[in-house]
C-alpha cells in the first residue's frame, strides 16, 4: 500500500512540476505588453519618449509612450553610423584608423566621446565602441554622393533636401549623424532597421554584425548584453536643439541575431545622452526573456 502511495505521489508531483514547467516555457504577450507599459511610463514620467517593439513573423507591432514623436524629426546620432559602415562595406573600402581622442584634420578640433581614445581600429571595432573620430573620417573618405545615394535608398526624406555639396567639416558631421542639416524620424528608423537587418544576412557584411554584436557585448550597449540573449544592438545620442545642456538618446535592437524576428526602439527624447534609452531596452529583453517572448 504505502509503494502504490510513494508511486502515486511520484507521479503526481511529477505531473504539477512538468505542468509548471511548460506553463513557464509558454509565452505570455499580454503580460509582456502590460510590463513593458509600466516600464515605459516609469521611464517616461519626467521625459516624452517612445518604445516600438515589433515581431516580424507575426507583423504585431505594439507602441508605447507618445505615438505622436513617430513623425517628430530628431538628429539619428550615432545611429547614422550604421549608414556610413553600410557605404564602407558596399564599396568594400577597408578603413584602419587610429583614434587618438582628438582630430584636426577637417579644419576643426574635434573629439571623441572617450578623451582617452580608443586606439587602432577596423570598422567591427569601431561600430562596436562607436567611435566618433573613425566615422567622420570614414564619411570624409566615402565622399558626400556615396552617403546621400545611401538616405535616398532608405527613403530618409531629407536626404532629398540635402545641399549639393558639403564642407570636409560639415561632412564629418553628417557621417555620426550630427548634422544640423539631416533628421530623421523615428518611423523612418524604425523601417531603416527592418530593411537593415535584412541586409546584414549577406556574407559581405559580416563587419557589420560583428559590430554590433560587440556594441551589445562589450560596447556602448553592453548593458543589454546583460540580459544573456544574443541580441544585435546599436546606441544613438543626438543632440537637442531645444535645450543645449540636453540630448535625445536612441537605441535599436534585434533578437536573436542570426536572422531577428524581434526589432526594438527606443527613443528617449531630452535625456542625458544614450544610456537612459539602453537602460530602458534592457528592462525591455529581460521581459520578453522572463515572459517566454524570446529564448
Amino acid at each position: 500500500m504505502r509503494k502504490k502511495i510513494s508511486a502515486f505521489l511520484v507521479l503526481f508531483f511529477g505531473f504539477c512540476f512538468a505542468t509548471t514547467l511548460q506553463a513557464q516555457d509558454s509565452p505570455h504577450p499580454e503580460l509582456f505588453v502590460q510590463e513593458v507599459s509600466r516600464a515605459a511610463a516609469v521611464a517616461f514620467q519626467k521625459r516624452d519618449g517612445l518604445v516600438v517593439w515589433l515581431d516580424r513573423n507575426t507583423g504585431e507591432r505594439q507602441l508605447f509612450g507618445n505615438p505622436a514623436l513617430l513623425a517628430e524629426k530628431f538628429r539619428p546620432g550615432s545611429l547614422m553610423k550604421l549608414l556610413t559602415a553600410e557605404v564602407a562595406m558596399q564599396r568594400a573600402a577597408s578603413f584602419q584608423y587610429r583614434c587618438s581622442g582628438f582630430d584636426r584634420s577637417t579644419g576643426k578640433t574635434r573629439h571623441c566621446w572617450t578623451s582617452r581614445g580608443h586606439g587602432e581600429l577596423d570598422l567591427a571595432h569601431a561600430l562596436g565602441v562607436s567611435c566618433n573620430l573613425y566615422f567622420s573620417a570614414l564619411a570624409v573618405r566615402l565622399g558626400f554622393q556615396a552617403l546621400r545615394h545611401t538616405l535616398q535608398n532608405y527613403g530618409f526624406a531629407e536626404a532629398s533636401s540635402l545641399p549639393p555639396s558639403l564642407s570636409p567639416s560639415h561632412l564629418a558631421d553628417l557621417g555620426i549623424g550630427d548634422s544640423p542639416l539631416f533628421h530623421v524620424t523615428p518611423a523612418e528608423m524604425l523601417q531603416f532597421w527592418e530593411s537593415y537587418l535584412q541586409r546584414l544576412a549577406r556574407p559581405e557584411f559580416q563587419a557589420l554584425r560583428q559590430g554590433l554584436r560587440r556594441a551589445v557585448r562589450e560596447g556602448t550597449a553592453k548593458r543589454v548584453g546583460a540580459v544573456g540573449l544574443e541580441i544585435l544592438g546599436k546606441t544613438g545620442t543626438g543632440d537637442s536643439e531645444l535645450a543645449a545642456y540636453r540630448t535625445n538618446g536612441w537605441f535599436l535592437g534585434a533578437y536573436p541575431t542570426e536572422n531577428p524576428r524581434c526589432l526594438l526602439l527606443v527613443l528617449m527624447k531630452q535625456a542625458h545622452g544614450f544610456d537612459e534609452a539602453a537602460r530602458l531596452a534592457e528592462k525591455i529583453f529581460r521581459l520578453a526573456k522572463s515572459f517566454a517572448i524570446v529564448r
